[in-house]
């Protein structure tokens, strides 16, 4: 039996179809690259955010910080700390400490 349908409106079965095709084509592997990641909260907000759009093993995380090196009475989470924080979302984290320069310089092959 054919299904019948008013002009402009797709079937559930082609719509699904279509659907999947057009999703399939924009879902990939997504990262976010923060470099400072102090407190950590802008890290959350933008992992939260992007899970709206990605499942948890299809995100990265990397994030390059000071951690522990930081001055002196300078706010901000140590490395251990900031992992524990973040891979709660569930998504793929990278933590690289150091100084953003020389960090990114030495990870910048192994970002893509």
């Amino acid at each position: 039996m054919r299904e019948r349908h008013s002009a402009g409106v797709i079937p559930d079965q082609r719509l699904n179809a279509r659907l999947k095709a057009l999703t399939s084509a924009y879902v990939s592997t997504a990262a976010i690259l923060e470099i400072g990641i102090g407190s950590g909260e802008r890290a959350s907000r933008m992992i939260e955010l992007a899970l709206r759009y990605q499942a948890p093993d299809c995100l990265r995380y990397i994030g390059i910080d000071l951690f522990e090196a930081r001055p002196p009475k300078t706010p901000g989470l140590t490395l251990k700390r900031a992992h524990r924080q973040l891979s709660e979302w569930g998504a793929s984290i990278r933590l690289i400490p150091g100084d953003p320069a020389s960090a990114l310089t030495c990870t910048a092959n192994g970002l893509g």
